[in-house]
């Protein structure tokens, strides 16, 4: 689809965007000023663009990159944290997808494929033609919070997405 062909390399995209907060801007206003351009179409009118190549392959999911725009402080943090911690982030995704599986919210279903090699948890769609961006609530998808202190970011959902119940203690 673009350059990022499956969950894993998307989240990899979006973590290296984060570190170029004015570009997603950018992006997040031209995406919405050309509606018609969407996917591999979106990426290609924007090669010539001088944004960094993870921000040009975001045009192809709007939704992440109009959330990342709307959350620049958020966006920023993230970005910050992975630039000068990058394996310290890494291992917290895989740590959180553990606890995801824990959970039993983690799983393959007909939109996602999870398995774990042996060193890491992989996410990838079940076939290349069709990249599903999933909305995980964080409250519910990783079981009980293990740090009161800093709670969860959420993002709100995708437009259509329904919440399951969950109890309204955070």
């Amino acid at each position: 689809m673009t350059a990022a062909h499956d969950p894993d390399a998307l989240l990899l995209q979006i973590l290296s965007a984060a570190t170029r907060p004015l570009d997603v801007v950018e992006a997040a206003r031209w995406s919405r000023a050309n509606p018609g351009h969407q996917g591999e179409d979106a990426v290609r009118a924007v090669a010539e663009k001088t944004w960094d190549p993870s921000v040009k392959a975001l045009v192809a999911f709007p939704q992440v990159l109009h959330h990342m725009d709307e959350q620049l402080e958020w966006t920023k943090t993230l970005g910050d944290a992975f630039f000068t911690q990058e394996p310290m982030v890494m291992e917290t995704v895989q740590a959180l997808r553990r606890r995801a599986q824990a959970a039993g919210t983690l799983t393959s279903d007909d939109r996602l494929r999870v398995y774990d090699d042996g060193r890491t948890i992989v996410l990838e769609p079940p076939t290349p033609q069709a990249i599903y961006v999933p909305y995980y609530d964080p409250w519910v998808f990783y079981g009980t919070w293990w740090w009161p202190a800093y709670p969860p970011y959420a993002w709100r959902p995708w437009p259509g997405y329904v919440h399951p119940w969950r109890p309204s203690v955070r």
